[in-house]
């Protein structure tokens, strides 16, 4: 599938590194010490916003992307190093129907 904007979310958390055995965090996901973020990366690959990830799920993380004005348009898989990824676009609305992304609802890097 073709996309005209060319950008893909990604949810990080911080804390938790590429292993080969599960790792288990004995916090309560309510305890408020989760951390995490979700960033956008254009097609090269360079990032182009990051916004907190208060709670570590696939539903939180639309939501967060939903702050930042995009939506998500395919389901949340792993990449070649283990994040959760997905295809996301701006949000259109009825009088918005451009294919650009806008810059003021974004947090930028820099």
């Amino acid at each position: 599938m073709t996309y005209a904007v060319h950008l893909r979310a990604v949810q990080q958390v911080p804390s938790v590194f590429d292993v080969d055995l599960p790792v288990f965090d004995d916090r309560p996901v309510c305890s408020g010490e989760f951390r995490g973020s979700v960033f956008i990366l254009d097609e090269q690959g360079i990032q182009q916003a990051v916004a907190p990830w208060p709670v570590p799920t696939d539903e939180e993380a639309d939501v967060t992307l939903q702050r930042l004005g995009l939506e998500r348009l395919t389901t949340w898989e792993h990449d070649e190093f283990g994040r959760r990824t997905a295809h996301v676009t701006p949000i259109r609305t009825g009088a918005d129907r451009s294919d650009r992304w806008p810059p003021q609802q974004l947090q930028t890097i820099g």
